[in-house]
C-alpha cells in the first residue's frame, strides 16, 4: 500500500494545501512562537509559519509582505480550515507553557537544588550553629 500526502486545492487563492503538518513542522512553529510575548505577534508567527509549511510560501516572501494582507484576504482562515492538525500547534504551546510542565521540570531539578544548598558553606555553618543551641 502506498500512502500519499493529502492535499486540497483552494480555487479562490489557487493554492494547494497540505492537510496535515509534520511533527517537526509543528514543533518548529511551537518553538519559534513560545518566546513571543504579545498575542498578536504570536498569532502572526503561527499563521505565517503555517502558510509556509502547509502551502509552501517561502519565508522571505512572507516576511516581505504585510501579514495582515494574508489575514484580511481570508487566506489564513482558509488554510487553517484545511490543516487538520492545526489544533496540535495550539495544544503544544499550551503544554510548553503549562503549570504542570513547569512543576514537572522543577521536580526533576529539586535533587540538584537540594544538593547545591546542603553543600553550601552557609548551610553547613547554619546547621553547625543550630546544633550548638
Amino acid at each position: 500500500m502506498e500512502l500519499k500526502e493529502k492535499k486540497v486545492h483552494i480555487d479562490e487563492f489557487d493554492i494547494d494545501v497540505k492537510c496535515y503538518l509534520g511533527y517537526d513542522e509543528i514543533q518548529h512553529i511551537i518553538n519559534s512562537t513560545m518566546p513571543i510575548d504579545k498575542w498578536n505577534n504570536r498569532q502572526e508567527n503561527i499563521d505565517l509559519l503555517m502558510l509556509h509549511y502547509a502551502v509552501g510560501i517561502p519565508i522571505e516572501e512572507l516576511n516581505d509582505a504585510d501579514p495582515d494582507t494574508y489575514l484580511r484576504s481570508g487566506m489564513i482562515d482558509a488554510v487553517r480550515h484545511c490543516v487538520q492538525n492545526y489544533e496540535d500547534i495550539i495544544k503544544g504551546i499550551e503544554y510548553h507553557t503549562s503549570v504542570s510542565k513547569l512543576l514537572y521540570e522543577l521536580s526533576n531539578k529539586l535533587p540538584e537544588i537540594q544538593k547545591s544548598i546542603t553543600n553550601s558553606p552557609q548551610f553547613k555553618e547554619m546547621m553547625k550553629s543550630g546544633n550548638q543551641g
